[in-house]
């Protein structure tokens, strides 16, 4: 009985202390060499505002060999608040059914209204990828300050 359970003990330690391990340095040990891969996704988000009203604009940049996947895509939602309203909608998606990343780095607008010197807040959620390698999932909240005063109308 002792036998069968050592037998058994053993494949577990290894097991569990190979959890512990990057999936890279196990395959390496095995013999298989894998590649490094180094990259992210960086959002850039800013804020454009006219008299008219104001656009959250974002882009999604893939650094290094990051790339962002097209389906299920990006999901940009915005937060309401007493001082910031969304005038067509909080939440905006942007998905290419059928292909595995977006083309060119994608872009999404959000029009949003806010009183002066508000904080405009929004959730974002994409789907990423170290291609050839591992796909993850990012989650950001972005805030940006609507500046103190609305500019003035051209005339």
């Amino acid at each position: 009985m002792r036998a069968v359970l050592v037998a058994l003990a053993i494949p577990l330690a290894v097991f569990s202390g190979a959890r512990a391990q990057e999936v890279g340095e196990l395959l390496s040990g095995l013999g298989f060499a894998v590649p490094p891969k180094e990259g992210q996704v960086r959002v850039v988000a800013r804020l454009e505002v006219t008299p008219a009203g104001g656009v959250l604009r974002l882009e999604f940049v893939g650094e290094g060999d990051a790339r962002l996947v097209a389906d299920p895509g990006i999901t940009v939602t915005g937060l309401a608040s007493e001082a910031v309203r969304w005038p067509e909608g909080a939440e905006v998606r942007a998905v290419v059914p059928g292909q595995l990343y977006f083309p060119e780095p994608p872009r999404i607008l959000l029009p949003v209204e806010a009183v002066p010197g508000a904080t405009v807040e929004a959730d974002v959620a994409y789907a990423w990828c170290l291609v050839g390698w591992q796909c993850r999932f990012g989650n950001e909240r972005v805030r940006l300050a609507w500046p103190e005063a609305n500019p003035e109308p051209a005339g």
